[in-house]
Order: C-alpha cells, then structure tokens, then sequence
C-alpha cells in the first residue's frame, strides 16, 4: 500500500535529493488517502499551499502504525518508524498546491469536537 505525505512547497528540493527524513521521535508523519491531502495541510500542519508527495510501499521498512494522538477525522494518518524513505521511492504529487476545502470540511468544524 503508498502512502502520501504533505510538507511544505520550501522542503521539496531538499527531500527530492536526500528523501524524507524522521522527526525528532524517529517517525515520518504519512497518510491513506490521496483525497484527503487538503484537510491534512489544512487542519493538521496550517498550510494553504503546500506539496505532496506519494510514499511507495517498497521503500517502507518500519514499521506502520494508525497515528492515534490525530484529532478526529484524522484517522487516515499514519506513523512510519523509519530514519529515512530514499528520493526513489517518492513521487513528487504536487509541488505547489492551494488548499481548497472538500465537502467533508463544509459540515464540519474540528474544533468544535
């Protein structure tokens, strides 16, 4: 299964040489579903432009786990325990992409919850 994660327009040169590398807790932040990069960027890492980058499975080695301190509807978000994903097994989705609410984000307000 690929994984998708979104960074900021600023990193993609540097992750397209060096890859995607962990956060301080040895974890790289990814998640299921493609459709829902927009609320990710938006709700999660406050970003209305942003890049996206598809994680393929064959560059995954640690292990997978449901990101279970996401705030709800985040559940698509996963945790990779993984140092580093290598620049070939990433696609470049988007390099430069506006946030634009979807249906979901219409009839819901995730700090009212």
């Amino acid at each position: 299964m690929n994984l998708f994660h979104v960074t900021t327009c600023e990193a993609v040169d540097s992750i397209l040489v060096h890859g995607l590398r962990a956060n301080k807790d040895g974890e790289i932040y990814a998640f299921v579903d493609e459709e829902c990069d927009d609320d990710i960027a938006k709700w999660t890492l406050n970003l209305s432009v942003y890049a996206l980058f598809e994680i393929h499975q064959s560059g995954i080695t640690g292990e997978i786990l449901v990101d279970e301190h996401a705030d709800v509807p985040w559940k698509q978000q996963r945790l990779i325990r993984q140092e580093l994903i290598r620049p070939e097994h990433l696609t470049l989705r988007a390099r430069q992409k506006k946030y634009s609410p979807g249906i979901f984000l219409m009839s819901f307000n995730p700090r009212s919850v």
